[in-house]
């Protein structure tokens, strides 16, 4: 089923070309711009190391507390999964989500601290953006992380003013203890209805970007949530596969907490040896204007 946004006509994936150049560059966060295990292991141990102590349990069984709560919700990184373990329940559960926050203000605020510390862009970002920007070329982000936490990771990275709009998880669970903003830095983070892995995405992005499908890029670490779903969605895709991440140092620490069994992201998804043939795989962003060309935005009507 077609739709025309302007002068552009638009379809599914057997009616779009290959040879556009690209208007929208639609960026994944986790893995693709930043090492993600190697800044939230290392905080997520800092805030358990201090919250143990106050409430009064040792910290190889808040871990066992706090994977039951991720497995809950199906989600490692859940805002406050601290909050809502069977040990803070025990201590205070009587009182107010926010005071239940500030009771344990030293764990979360070491969980920052070393976020702050520990949290970097990979060498190759910024100038990918900056190049991209110089092209005319609108960027976007799309994540599977919560909007509250990645609201915060870009805050810390300083890279809002590169993006256009910002696509993320919903936050779900208990009301947000204390005061809760939907934009970090004047930018509003749109929570999708129906987030990663779902292909509907690309119909939703390329609509508010009033462009193509086959001029949009989709740019991500992993087959199974970034490149299956655009390629299903009728876009164009790039795999980025990071070469020294820190996952053999820090994974074994993380699937103690975690909801899933491994954290591997499985790639094997009901994608062909053919389709995942035409994708190009990168070491880095630089080689992107290897593979494609970009062309400014053009707005509606133009």
């Amino acid at each position: 089923m077609a739709r025309q946004t302007g002068r552009i006509v638009t379809g599914g994936i057997g009616e779009v070309g290959t040879d556009a150049p690209i208007r929208l560059v639609v960026f994944d966060f986790d893995d693709t711009l930043y090492d993600w295990i190697g800044h939230f292991v290392p905080a997520l141990e800092a805030m358990i190391g201090t919250a143990a102590p106050l409430l009064g349990i040792d910290a190889d069984d808040l871990r066992l507390e706090l994977k039951a709560v991720h497995k809950r919700y199906g989600n490692t990184e859940q805002p406050f999964a601290l909050l809502e373990t069977d040990s803070a329940h025990r201590l205070y559960g009587e009182r107010t989500r926010d005071e239940q926050r500030q009771a344990l203000a030293p764990a979360f605020t070491a969980f920052d601290r070393v976020r702050a510390d520990t949290l970097r862009l990979y060498d190759d970002v910024v100038p990918a953006f900056e190049r991209l920007r110089d092209d005319g070329v609108s960027l976007a982000g799309y994540s599977t992380a919560p909007s509250v936490n990645l609201a915060k990771r870009i805050k810390l990275l300083d890279i809002a003013g590169f993006f256009s709009r910002i696509y993320a998880s919903p936050f779900t669970g208990k009301p947000f203890p204390g005061p809760r903003t939907s934009s970090e830095n004047g930018l509003e983070i749109i929570e999708m209805d129906r987030p990663k892995p779902d292909p509907d995405a690309v119909e939703r992005i390329t609509l508010d970007f009033g462009v193509a499908h086959s001029e949009a890029l989709f740019v991500g670490d992993s087959v199974a949530s970034d490149i299956a779903p655009a390629i299903a969605g009728g876009a164009r895709a790039a795999l980025i596969r990071r070469a020294g991440g820190s996952e053999k140092d820090w994974l074994p620490d993380l699937l103690q907490v975690s909801h899933r069994l491994a954290e591997r992201r499985e790639d094997a998804v009901g994608l062909s040896d053919d389709a995942l043939g035409r994708v190009p795989t990168l070491s880095s962003l630089d080689q992107l204007w290897d593979h494609f060309t970009f062309a400014p935005a053009v707005t509606a009507g133009s």
